[in-house]
């Protein structure tokens, strides 16, 4: 279960972080306060993060010790799914640090 979620948590961070920012920027221009722009933001990227650490994880727990004989059947399946874990988190962080950094340098009144 560990191998998916590290798969399907960051892009989920990052959709969810950009419907909400479309859905608080009246409220941020209203208000003109932006700090929850940037605790979406702050939220999806942390559990980009916390994607990429599942993943790790679960990579060196599949990796086999240079002193065992063999490695369990299914080590190939959870070290490639890790794997594709680590990437997919790593690109769905760099894209949530990529809309953050609008929030950064635009105004929410932009329009």
């Amino acid at each position: 279960m560990s191998l998916w979620a590290s798969i399907v948590v960051a892009p989920l961070a990052f959709l969810t972080s950009l419907s909400l920012g479309y859905a608080l920027v009246p409220l941020a221009c209203q208000t003109q306060r932006d700090w929850p722009l940037h605790a979406t933001s702050a939220l999806a990227l942390a559990m980009a993060f916390a994607g990429i650490a599942l993943a790790w994880r679960t990579y060196r727990e599949s990796t086999p010790a240079p002193h065992t004989a063999r490695a369990k059947d299914d080590a190939p399946h959870a070290r490639f799914l890790a794997t594709v874990g680590v990437f997919v988190s790593a690109l769905f962080a760099l894209a949530t640090l990529a809309l953050w950094s609008t929030v950064w340098v635009l105004s929410p009144c932009f329009a």
